[in-house]
């Protein structure tokens, strides 16, 4: 039977995912922010409604925010898609969504997104490996 015998610094382990969890904070938030960003053009550029006063156009916001770094340096990243008229609501909801902007647009850029952090964490796993 062969013998295994395994060391572990646990000191350099918890450097190592430090310093990883910063490198992937940094590139989430980037990532995170410019999605937001290309979230607010395709709102603007793409609501299906009339903007009589250009108020529920302009109101139009993808917000990225970014908090709660946890022991190991990981964070929560999210970005919050909203209307800034009172009336956003409805045109999200009435004529059966005909006039929806926001949850069509989180659907695209989260796909975007979410292809763009897969090929992040390959370009890690390829680099730290």
């Amino acid at each position: 039977m062969a013998r295994v015998s395994f060391e572990m610094d646990d000191v350099q382990l918890t450097t190592n995912l430090e310093q990883f969890g910063a490198e992937v904070n940094k590139r989430i938030t980037l990532a995170v922010d410019f999605a937001a960003g290309e979230g607010v053009k395709q709102l603007k550029t793409q609501a299906p409604w009339t903007d009589r006063t250009t108020n529920a156009r302009s109101g139009l916001v993808a917000v990225p925010e970014h908090s709660g770094v946890s022991q190991i340096g990981f964070a929560q990243h999210e970005i919050i898609f909203a209307h800034a008229v009172t009336y956003g609501i409805w045109l999200e909801i009435c004529n059966h969504k005909k006039y929806q902007i926001i949850m069509p647009t989180v659907i695209d850029v989260g796909k975007h997104l979410m292809n763009e952090l897969s090929t992040l964490f390959d370009d890690l796993e390829t680099t730290h490996v």
